[in-house]
């Protein structure tokens, strides 16, 4: 097989990848529905796909896939004490009980 005939044939399958991606349809149901053979339709996926990963691979400027995750407490993680003698005592979390016990202990 000559390369260009590899590459159109590559082309191909690739156009209709992409066309089943887009479908919404399972790969069974876009081979009926495009008269594929389903284990063709199987092997060129795999291979297009495997693909596309070594050149992302060799590609410096993608992304690594990680991503910076910022944990941030919501403003009703947090408790506010409200004394008789009118103090109020704000930000109560889990992570500063001994303070606010502490401070609880002076009063």
């Amino acid at each position: 097989m000559s390369d260009t005939l590899g590459q159109n044939r590559q082309a191909e399958w690739r156009v209709r990848i992409d066309a089943y991606q887009a479908s919404g349809l399972s790969g069974s149901q876009f081979c009926q529905a495009h008269d594929l053979i389903y284990h063709q339709f199987v092997y060129w996926r795999r291979k297009l796909f495997k693909a596309e990963q070594i050149v992302r691979r060799r590609d410096p400027a993608t992304v690594s896939g990680f991503t910076q995750v910022v944990v941030e407490q919501s403003p009703r993680a947090a408790l506010t004490l409200q004394l008789p003698c009118g103090l109020s005592i704000q930000g109560i979390s889990h992570q500063n009980l001994d303070l606010v016990h502490a401070l609880l202990e002076q009063l």
